[in-house]
């Protein structure tokens, strides 16, 4: 990768009959440039060790993310160079039964653009996340550290840096999150697939 290159990390769930889900993760490279396999793993590390790991925590324990696909993409989405394929195979930690198809916990970044945000539906969260309609404590302190995780910029051994945003189609480029963030305390419904987002 060369500065200015951005890597997408595609991220598959998967649920009890045949459901699927997925989340869409970008970073912009800044720095004097790295092999892309550099970028693959630091992204991967990322997911066994950090976003996985909490992810498990609030899902039932018949999900699991299944896998993870790096690839090098332009400003709209498509893809330059395939990189890796990783089977991941984390699985929900929480023995209860996973919330209904398209219910949804809901944490989003924004950019310096009005309407530019990187929104993340994290899909299969067990029903005993919820007490009266709403997430209970233990749930949201989960969903702040997935925030925070997803607000990391990633620093590879080479000294560059993965910086995180989202890849805006208002702006036919990459924006880069700033600090401001929204948690939904209310379970959320994924109606719809977005191009380059994901459930």
């Amino acid at each position: 990768m060369i500065a200015g290159e951005i890597m997408r990390g595609t991220v598959r769930y998967s649920a009890p009959s045949a459901s699927e889900g997925q989340n869409v993760f970008f970073w912009q490279l800044q720095g004097s440039g790295t092999d892309d396999q550099v970028a693959a793993d630091k992204v991967e590390d990322w997911l066994t060790a950090a976003w996985g790991p909490v992810w498990s925590d609030l899902s039932a324990d018949e999900c699991e993310i299944e896998s993870l696909q790096t690839d090098v993409v332009d400003q709209t989405g498509a893809i330059l160079r395939s990189v890796d394929f990783a089977l991941i195979g984390l699985a929900g930690q929480m023995g209860f039964t996973v919330s209904p198809a398209a219910v949804a916990a809901y944490i989003a970044l924004k950019t310096i653009t009005p309407r530019v945000t990187g929104s993340k539906y994290i899909p299969f969260v067990a029903e005993q996340t919820t007490e009266d309609g709403s997430f209970d404590a233990t749930t949201l302190v989960a969903m702040a550290q997935l925030l925070l995780f997803y607000f990391d910029d990633l620093s590879l051994v080479t000294g560059d840096i993965l910086e995180t945003g989202v890849i805006s189609s208002k702006l036919g480029a990459f924006a880069p999150f700033t600090a401001s963030a929204d948690i939904d305390a209310i379970p959320a419904y994924q109606r719809r697939r977005k191009a380059n987002v994901g459930i």
